[in-house]
Parts: structure tokens; sequence; C-alpha cells
């Protein structure tokens, strides 16, 4: 048996792409303890991403503890943009030799950046996405091999986001996921569509628009007729 301690500072991780099978960027250093019997044992930890990522690997299974680590830079090494704000806590384990892994995150502090896609939802409802901070939210993902099926649930005190059927799929270099947003009485439901490193996101309008004139015809009545009948219609559905 031997042991030993290692530093790794690696400037730019896409230099090792081809290396490592996998697809990460910016700096990254890496420091801890090693030892080998029948089986490499590592440990250390990195403060690279700010926060802390503390990590394992016996064998070939690897088991990472994520605390304080803010978001825009877990996305940013993934190559994934930057969209979102927030603090992760959190772990995750990964099967080195079969490629699969879970990876479960409580997410402080959550935000959404500005972006076509919340201008628009703002110019719909008259709410601004941005300005909401989500108390609690939390990231679920399943890695198989190269295709990674994820879920997202974050909540807030007039609001929720919900982001279901995600699947990164770096085979065919896809990314697609349903959404739903509801702030107050608005519920807006989108797709996720696009690359793995440009995921476009669409909005289905017609469903909020038809719900505003909806409402408008329901108060024009309710003003017309008054009284209980305008109790009654205020239920209806037209």
């Amino acid at each position: 048996m031997y042991k030993g301690s290692y530093l790794i500072d690696i400037p730019q991780l896409k230099t090792l792409h081809k290396v490592i099978d996998q697809k990460l960027y910016g700096p990254l250093v890496l420091k801890g303890d090693f030892s080998k019997d029948k089986v490499v044992n590592l440990s250390g930890a990195t403060q690279t991403l700010g926060g802390e990522i503390a990590y394992t690997l016996v064998g070939d299974t690897l088991n990472a503890e994520i605390n304080n680590v803010p978001l825009e830079n877990i996305l940013g090494l993934l190559g994934h943009k930057k969209d979102f704000l927030g603090k992760a806590f959190g772990k995750g384990k990964y099967d080195l030799k079969q490629k699969s892994g879970v990876i479960d995150l409580d997410i402080k502090s959550f935000q959404i950046k500005p972006s076509p896609t919340t201008n628009t939802i703002k110019m719909l409802i008259g709410k601004d996405p941005t300005r909401v901070m989500f108390s609690s939210t939390k990231f679920h993902a399943d890695i198989k091999g190269k295709i990674t099926h994820y879920t997202l649930h974050a909540k807030g005190s007039r609001s929720n986001i919900q982001i279901t059927e995600g699947r990164v799929d770096k085979v065919h270099n896809t990314h697609t996921a349903k959404l739903k947003f509801v702030y107050e009485k608005y519920t807006v439901y989108g797709e996720i569509k696009g690359t793995v490193g440009d995921p476009k996101v669409t909005i289905d309008t017609s469903a909020i628009l038809k719900d505003k004139i909806d409402q408008k015809l329901q108060n024009k009545i309710e003003e017309a007729l008054g009284g209980k009948a305008g109790e009654f219609l205020r239920g209806l559905k037209f």
C-alpha cells in the first residue's frame, strides 16, 4: 500500500476535452490525499467555483458534497448559459465504470436572470419573473451515459416554477423539457427545445391571452347583469 497528497491546477479544462470525454470549461484546482491498496482511495476538495465541493473516489465510485456554490459557476463549468442565480447545496454520486449517477441539489435564493423569455412573460401578464426570489428550490438529475434526465421545482411566496421531463442528450446534442410558471392567478406554460449549449424556451401565449379575454368577457357580463346573475356567471367559463 502507498499513499500521498496531490495538488492539481488546471488553467483551462477545455484543453482536456478529448482526454476526459467531457466538455468542461474554466480553471479548476483540486487538492487532497490519496492511497492505493487493492483499489484507489482518493479524497479532496475544490474552492475554485466558490463555496466548496468535497469529494471521495473509492474504486470506481465518486461521491461529492456541494456546499454554498454559486449556481452561475456550476453552469459555466458545464458550458451552459448562466441564466440563473442562487447558491447550491447537495450531493452527487457517479460510477466511473458504468458512467451513471445521480445529483440532488437544494438551491437557496434561486432567481431567473433577464432574458427574451422573461420579457415575454412580463409583457403578457404584467409581472416580472426576474423579481421573484424562490425560497425553496429542488433539482434532481439522473445520469446514464451521455443522457441526463432532470427536474426542477422552485417555490416562492406567490409563485412557483416546475421544469419536468428534462432531457439532455449529448449524443444527439439536444435539450428538451416542459415548463410551468405560476405567478399569483396567472399560469404560463412553455417548452425547452434546442441544443445542449443553446436551449430555447417557447411560451404558449395563446393560453394566456385566452384567459385574459375570458376574464374580461365575464367582467362585462357581470357588470351588465349584476346581482345574483353576475355572481353565478363569475364561475362560468366561456
